[in-house]
C-alpha cells in the first residue's frame, strides 16, 4: 500500500518541474560508463577507483548547468567555508533547493546530509547551507534535499540507483524519502493521463460540433 507524502515530499513535488526526473535519470545512465571509461583508459585500476567520483562530480558540474538550463532551471556550484570542497545546488524555487551528490549507500548520504547540517547550525539556518560568495539567500523556511546518486553493486561503471532524501538538521533521520526511478515513473503516467484526458476533451467538442 502507497504510504500518503510528507509534507517535505509534497513540497518537493510541487517545486520540482516533471521533466527534471527522466532528464536526471538518462544524463546518470550516460555519465556513469562515460566516466569509468575514460578513468580506466587513463589510470591504474587502484587509481581509478580513487579518482573517478571526483572525475565524476567534475563532470557533472561541467554539464548539469545547460541541463537545468533547459527546464528553467538556476544551478550554482557552491563551496563549503574553508574547505576546496565543491557541491552541485539546484534551485528549483527560492524556497526550494536540491543537492547533487554520490553516495556509496544511505547511511553515507545521511553523514554527508549530516556534515551541511553542522556547517549551518552556526547561523541557526537547519536544512540548509551557508550563503557562497554569490550570496544565495536562504531563509529557516527553505526546503533541503538531497539527491544521492550511486553506482550498480559490483559494477562501478554503471549507474545504480538514487534517491531524493530530506535530512532534518541533527542528520539522524529523513523527513522523507523519494526515489528517482519512482517520481520518473510517476510523472510519466500524470502525462500520459493528462494526454488521454485532453484527447476525450477534444473528442467530445468535436461531437458537439464546438
Amino acid at each position: 500500500m502507497t504510504r500518503p507524502p510528507t509534507r517535505c515530499e509534497s513540497r518537493f513535488r510541487a517545486a520540482a518541474p516533471s521533466q527534471l526526473y527522466e532528464v536526471v535519470w538518462r544524463y546518470l545512465n550516460t555519465l556513469y560508463p562515460a566516466e569509468f571509461r575514460k578513468v580506466m583508459n587513463g589510470y591504474s585500476v587502484e587509481a581509478a577507483r580513487t579518482l573517478l567520483p571526483h572525475q565524476r562530480r567534475a563532470r557533472m558540474e561541467s554539464d548539469l548547468p545547460n541541463l537545468m538550463f533547459e527546464l528553467g532551471l538556476k544551478i550554482t556550484v557552491e563551496q563549503f567555508p574553508n574547505t576546496t570542497d565543491t557541491f552541485i545546488l539546484i534551485h528549483l524555487t527560492d524556497q526550494v533547493k536540491l543537492i547533487v551528490c554520490y553516495a556509496n549507500n544511505k547511511t553515507q548520504a545521511v553523514r554527508y546530509a549530516k556534515a551541511r547540517a553542522d556547517l549551518t547550525a552556526e547561523s541557526n539556518q537547519p536544512y540548509l547551507i551557508p550563503p557562497t560568495d554569490e550570496r544565495t539567500v536562504l531563509t529557516p523556511e527553505t526546503l533541503f534535499a538531497i539527491l544521492a546518486h550511486s553506482a550498480a553493486e559490483n559494477d562501478m561503471g554503471r549507474f545504480g540507483s538514487a534517491v531524493f532524501q530530506f535530512p532534518p538538521p541533527d542528520g539522524i533521520a529523513n523527513l522523507g524519502e523519494l526515489k528517482l526511478s519512482d517520481e520518473m515513473e510517476r510523472a510519466q503516467r500524470q502525462a500520459a493521463e493528462e494526454a488521454s484526458l485532453e484527447e476525450r476533451v477534444v473528442e467530445i467538442k468535436i461531437k458537439k460540433g464546438g
